[in-house]
């Protein structure tokens, strides 16, 4: 009886695996005809037309015309079916909340933003509890497509088995059950993750890391910096989904005292560079320059001056990079990535400072020139996290399935 139900449990999953690969390959190129998807995937034609049969019942997919002839008998073209179900995605900022409702092939039907005024847990998840249950009414009152799943993206250290926020350090908040709360109060799928980590999924799907198997997505602020990375094709989140606190990295023992108790992390010797108040008393000084008046200066004001030639902004950003660079080296090293994607606030920002990094980065890294990957900017600008939030539901629905291999059962 063992292997009855082993041969069971293999053939389902296999069945899982192609109907994954099938949605894949829809959603990155649309429309294909039945035996176009058994050439690029592999599959045998009676395979390919037996789960695309499944897939249009369950609604995912739809028939959408007729392909061209090939010399035989024309095809009938298929493409995942907008109306296979929606997404909501929701992300959740230090200073901000977004709730992001999409069909099936992730096009924006309703969005919200509201400010947080208050960062108390409670008020907060009422707060964003009420934007999700808006998203739901207008769904129910316009296309009434079924709800496949929610996404969060939240700051902080998620233990993504259970979706437990277990502690993010900028709101003060400790242990949210975010998963199991949603699951029980709407009845679908819950997955959580790191905004960093989820962004990154978002480039992966959406933007700049479409295609490229590894890649490192930087978010980048003055204040914070999280990462996501692509490993294999994969987003890599470690044993507990604690991985990409890269802005914890130490690079300067002696450095500035971070929030976490430990000197010369990244992010806290960032921070210190980053830090306008040096600029302004040179300002206030005499020193010359462009910027004018030191009481109005912004960091946005200083990346201008500085791509326009301006001497002590170009001192000023020259610090940053350094910073920026020191610790792009070190990830470089570590994960030999095709690319690193830089995101956030700081990271959109500079474009002008591209070349500049990518040369200092090659000169500092110890891989063969050839090795070291391109630096681009996010193509996601507005709300990546909530993007990705979108994407967590989503790729639930088309990634592989992988067997998981639980702690207790490790040698």
């Amino acid at each position: 009886m063992t292997n009855i139900y082993r041969r069971s449990a293999n053939h389902h999953l296999m069945r899982d695996i192609n109907r994954a690969l099938i949605l894949n390959h829809l959603r990155l190129a649309a429309p294909q005809s039945r035996a176009e998807l058994a050439e690029r995937t592999g599959l045998t034609r009676s395979t390919v037309s037996s789960l695309v049969d499944e897939l249009i019942a369950d609604n995912l997919v739809h028939e959408t015309g007729i392909a061209p002839s090939r010399g035989g008998r024309r095809g009938t073209l298929l493409a995942l079916n907008p109306a296979g179900g929606c997404a909501i995605g929701v992300a959740i900022t230090s200073d901000a909340i977004t709730v992001l409702l999409t069909d099936f092939v992730a096009h924006p039907r309703w969005q919200r933003q509201m400010t947080l005024e208050d960062t108390d847990p409670t008020q907060v998840m009422g707060q964003v509890e009420a934007l999700i249950d808006e998203a739901l009414a207008y769904n129910a009152a316009h296309e009434g497509i079924p709800l496949l799943g929610i996404g969060l993206a939240t700051p902080g250290l998620v233990r993504v088995r259970d979706g437990t926020l277990r502690t993010a350090t900028n709101l003060g908040w400790r242990d949210i059950p975010f998963q199991a709360r949603w699951e029980a109060r709407y009845g679908v799928p819950v997955r959580v993750g790191n905004e960093a980590s989820i962004a990154a999924l978002g480039e992966h799907y959406f933007g700049a890391g479409a295609g490229f198997h590894d890649f490192v997505y930087l978010e980048l602020s003055t204040r914070a910096i999280g990462a996501g990375i692509f490993v294999d094709g994969r987003l890599y989140q470690g044993v507990d989904g604690y991985a990409g606190e890269v802005g914890h990295m130490v690079i300067d023992p002696a450095g500035a005292m971070c929030s976490c108790g430990r000197r010369g992390c990244w992010e806290a010797v960032l921070r210190q560079v980053a830090d306008l108040t040096p600029l302004r008393e040179a300002l206030a000084a005499g020193t010359p320059s462009s910027l004018g008046d030191p009481a109005r200066l912004t960091r946005a004001a200083v990346l201008t001056a500085a791509a326009a030639g301006d001497a002590l902004a170009r001192d000023y950003v020259q610090r940053v990079l350094d910073v920026l660079v020191t610790g792009l080296a070190n990830l470089v090293n570590v994960f030999n990535p095709q690319r690193v994607v830089l995101g956030g606030s700081l990271g959109l920002s500079l474009g002008p400072f591209l070349p500049t990094m990518q040369s200092a980065l090659t000169a500092q890294v110890t891989l063969p020139a050839e090795s070291v990957p391109d630096l681009v900017l996010a193509q996601i600008a507005t709300n990546p996290s909530a993007l990705g939030a979108v994407a967590l539901v989503l790729d639930e629905i088309m990634s592989e399935p992988v067997p998981v291999v639980s702690r207790q059962s490790w040698p």
